[in-house]
């Protein structure tokens, strides 16, 4: 059964427990004892050695027809189904599970059941087809519950998490990782514990909630180390380096990247091999180490193709174009391109055919074919729009959800207090009936009650509150993605502007006289276009929405600064990179630099203050102060 995934045992231990069972499977009858241990010989060899686990069930399985052992016959087909679901073999292995359930419709076996169910929303949600992933889910946990087996439950709370996390609706998987938590720490299994916290520090960063996910990474990465499970202690390491690359720690990224290597190359795990060259190919290009970073990338590549990955192929080759356009190898940069493209297109991502675009767009941005950039980067455009329809149909889905959720636990109180107040008056007519001896025991009871609805009232007002800040944060996350968003596209229209501005002065250079007025007065409509207020109005409008009090703050700090200055400080605000700033900006790196420093000047900052961090902290760090 593949409902838990296998862990790495030390090869001591496994070789011992190996030469232990084969020399009791030599001199075991022909019985259902035989039939165990073979299961045993699978699972010990199901992740190291798949093919001779896979050939110990195919001894098993005519032996436990030939004794009529149902749950023999059953535990064969599920593994077999296992084995088919380790190879990414989806067909065979649901053609095994439908072999399975239809024998367990003939025996009570709830906990197999469930297991199935468990199998087939796993498989549903590889395929990337999450609602019916979701449908076999709610089968699974369904069983999961009539049987109380929390192990199970939590199972079904991780996977629906990661189901949540592939879909971008990160609020519902926290929720989710946070709930099967609770349970894993109550039945002490410190390696399901680890795997929790890892998937719950993942969907974190990429909500961008950085400094929660390194907390909980970390503490994967301590629960790995004691209960020695390399494999999963080197993806920790991989999430962790990821973690840090996006805030730009290249150094830490780095150190956790090559400790995941290690353990890959040690444990000759191919793809967490291919998995750290591809992320080390990464930092080196956000270090500007092009060479380096092409060397990597090959490095993954290769292992991708020995081992017939074909996404992760496409992602490579996209990649090394990147590399490769920054050293001018344009040949072989649209090479790899038009590669990735027919992969992307075979596999059907839009997500991943949306950076092939980007990858064209670049290239002939280099080559300085402007006519056919626009074409890329309308494609590019196009997917990008599609894609963010769905994110925005995603999260619509996401708060719908929520407001089930907390809508149901409303009735649920709702049914609860009429239910206790159905009993109160029963109690009431009791006492009515049996005379005034009572009277004294029903003033007690209601001073109880009395209490306990005060208590109670009390409780609702604090969950009351407590669902007011949790709107209030979800909003806020829609607004900061809105942000984002807003500066992502000035960023790409002002790229997009200052290289037609550049195309139009090189033209207007080369053009007649009678051309030159009209060339004129295109580019300067253009340098109009890129220092348009409008944007700039409509991203100040959302920015106060997030920040409220920033911008109020810091004119009370110092009344000294211009629209210019204030603007350049809600992008530090931000935390955007020098580069970023330049473009939105439209001014060179070394005039961000300029700004930089007026601004430290006007708002009186030492020399060991960073003026970033401490516009990112402003105003609460500057009034805790």
């Amino acid at each position: 059964m593949v409902l838990f995934s296998f862990r790495i045992l030390l090869p001591a231990q496994e070789t011992s427990q190996l030469d232990s069972l084969k020399r009791v499977l030599e001199t075991s009858p022909e019985d259902t004892n035989k039939v165990r241990l073979y299961f045993q010989l699978y699972e010990l060899l199901a992740f190291n050695e798949p093919q001779q686990a896979e050939a110990y069930i195919w001894e098993a399985l005519p032996l436990a027809k030939s004794l009529n052992d149902q749950r023999g016959i059953i535990l064969c087909y599920d593994k077999l189904g296992g084995s088919a679901m380790m190879n990414s073999d989806f067909k065979k292995a649901i053609h095994y599970y439908r072999k399975t359930d239809s024998l367990l419709q003939f025996i009570d076996w709830p906990r197999e059941q469930a297991i199935i169910y468990g199998n087939y929303a796993a498989i549903f949600k590889d395929l990337s087809m999450y609602d019916s992933s979701l449908v076999w889910l709610d089968k699974f946990k369904v069983i999961a519950e009539s049987i109380k087996n929390s192990g199970f439950i939590a199972y079904a709370l991780n996977l629906k998490g990661d189901i949540y996390h592939l879909r971008g609706q990160h609020e519902l998987s926290t929720r989710n990782y946070l709930e099967a938590l609770r349970i894993y720490e109550d039945l002490d299994q410190p390696d399901r514990l680890a795997d929790t916290y890892r998937l719950l520090g993942a969907t974190q960063t990429a909500a961008g909630n950085y400094s929660d996910a390194e907390f909980n990474l970390e503490k994967a990465i301590k629960i790995y180390l004691e209960v020695d499970d390399q494999y999963y202690l080197s993806q920790a390491y991989r999430d962790l380096g990821y973690a840090f690359s996006l805030q730009e720690q290249y150094d830490k990224s780095k150190e956790n990247y090559l400790a995941a290597l290690e353990i890959s190359q040690k444990l000759e795990d191919l793809f967490g091999l291919a998995q750290v060259y591809g992320n080390l190919g990464e930092l080196a290009y956000f270090e500007e180490q092009y060479e380096v970073a092409l060397q990597q990338q090959r490095q993954a590549l290769k292992i991708y193709l020995e081992i017939g990955d074909g996404f992760s192929e496409g992602l490579s080759r996209i990649a090394i174009a990147k590399s490769l356009i920054k050293q001018e190898d344009y040949t072989n940069a649209r090479s790899e391109l038009e590669s990735a493209e027919v992969i992307v297109q075979q596999i059907g991502s839009p997500v991943t055919l949306k950076y092939v675009y980007k990858g064209y767009y670049d290239l002939y941005q280099a080559l300085g074919r402007t006519e056919e950039a626009l074409r890329a980067f309308e494609l590019y455009n196009t997917i990008k729009d599609s894609l963010n329809s769905v994110e925005k149909t995603r999260q619509f889905e996401e708060l719908q959800i929520i407001y089930k959720v907390e809508k149901k636990d409303q009735e649920i109180q709702i049914l609860s207090k009429d239910v206790a107040l159905g009993k109160l008056r029963r109690q009431l007519l009791t006492f009515g009936i049996l005379g005034v001896s009572l009277i004294a025991a029903l003033i007690i009871y209601l001073q109880y009650y009395r209490r306990r609805q005060e208590k109670k009232i009390q409780e609702e007002r604090h969950r009351r509150q407590a669902l007011e800040l949790e709107k209030n944060q979800i909003e806020k996350s829609q607004l900061e993605r809105e942000l984002a968003s807003q500066v992502l596209q000035l960023c790409r229209k002002n790229e997009l502007l200052s290289s037609l501005q550049q195309e139009i002065s090189l033209l207007s250079k080369q053009s007649t006289p009678s051309d030159k007025p009209n060339l004129r007065r295109l580019e300067r409509t253009i340098s109009s276009d890129i220092q348009s207020d409008d944007d700039w109005k409509q991203f100040l409008a959302t920015f106060e929405k997030v920040h409220p009090d920033f911008l109020a703050q810091l004119r009370n700090q110092t009344q000294k600064l211009s629209p210019a200055e204030q603007r350049l400080s809600c992008l530090f605000k931000m935390n955007l990179s020098s580069k970023e700033i330049a473009t939105l900006l439209n001014i060179s790196d070394e005039g961000v630099k300029k700004a930089r420093y007026r601004l430290r000047k006007k708002l009186d900052l030492s020399s060991d203050v960073n003026l970033q961090e401490y516009l990112i902290n402003f105003p609460d760090k500057v009034l805790s102060n």
